[in-house]
This record gives C-alpha cells, sequence and structure tokens, in this order.
C-alpha cells in the first residue's frame, strides 16, 4: 500500500478556497436586500409619504394618479377612435388634480421643486403638517 503525504497541502487548499469563495461572496455588487432598485424605491416611497399626508391631498393624488398615466394610454392605446387630444386632455387634468392636491397640503408639486431647485428659487418640501413642521410644546422638552 502507498501512502502519499500531502503535509496538509489539501487542507491549506480547502481553506484558501473557502477564504476566497467568502471574500467574493461577500463582496459581490448584488444583495437582493441591498440593491439600487429596492434603495432607490424604499427611498421613493418614505419621500413620497412624507409629503403627502394630507387626506385631501391622498384622494387628488388617488384620483389624478390614474388620470395622468393610465388614462392617456388606455386612449392612445385601446381606444384609437378618440382623438389624441383626449389623451392629452387627461394628462393635463389629472396633473391639475395633483396639484390641487399639494395645494391642499401645503406643499410644492415634486416638479416645481426640481425646476425651483435647478433655478436656486426657493421652495416648500414638507406642508405644515409634516412632523419636522410641527412646534413642540415646552412640556415635550
Amino acid at each position: 500500500m502507498v501512502v502519499f503525504r500531502t503535509n496538509g497541502i489539501v487542507a491549506r487548499l480547502v481553506r484558501d478556497f473557502q477564504a476566497e469563495r467568502h471574500c467574493i461572496t461577500n463582496t459581490l455588487p448584488y444583495d437582493r436586500s441591498h440593491s439600487t432598485v429596492i434603495r432607490l424605491m424604499r427611498r421613493f416611497w418614505k419621500n413620497y409619504r412624507e409629503r403627502h399626508l394630507h387626506p385631501g391631498n391622498q384622494l387628488f393624488h388617488l384620483v389624478g394618479l390614474p388620470v395622468t398615466f393610465i388614462l392617456p394610454i388606455h386612449f392612445l392605446v385601446w381606444h384609437k377612435q378618440y382623438p389624441a387630444s383626449w389623451a392629452l386632455i387627461a394628462f393635463v387634468v389629472g396633473y391639475v388634480l395633483q396639484f390641487i392636491g399639494h395645494a391642499i397640503e401645503g406643499n410644492d408639486a415634486g416638479e416645481l421643486i426640481l425646476m425651483k431647485r435647478c433655478l436656486g428659487r426657493p421652495y416648500v418640501e414638507f406642508g405644515p403638517r409634516h412632523p419636522s413642521r410641527i412646534s413642540k410644546s415646552p412640556t415635550e422638552t
């Protein structure tokens, strides 16, 4: 019987392989729980909730968003017998509803914030209902 002496070479190779695999799997850029898309969606949703606290604003967005984005596609794709101007009218009416909602909330709409920020103009990101805008009473300090 022939006995091969490995002097721990195999054990060392296994350890090196495991260490390398551990290093690679821990540095992969794609991790389902922390992917860029999920982080962006969470940040968007958090910002959206903070800027739409008033029930009136929520109601106008509940109606305005589908009118802005779904109804124009509906007119352009499935009901071609209607003129394209109907899609444009639906888009504008939906945006007007959303702007009314932001007027009720007391803040600027996201599109206005973007334009004002680019132009260096002042803007109102959060309305008076936002926790950061509510003054605390002296007993809450």
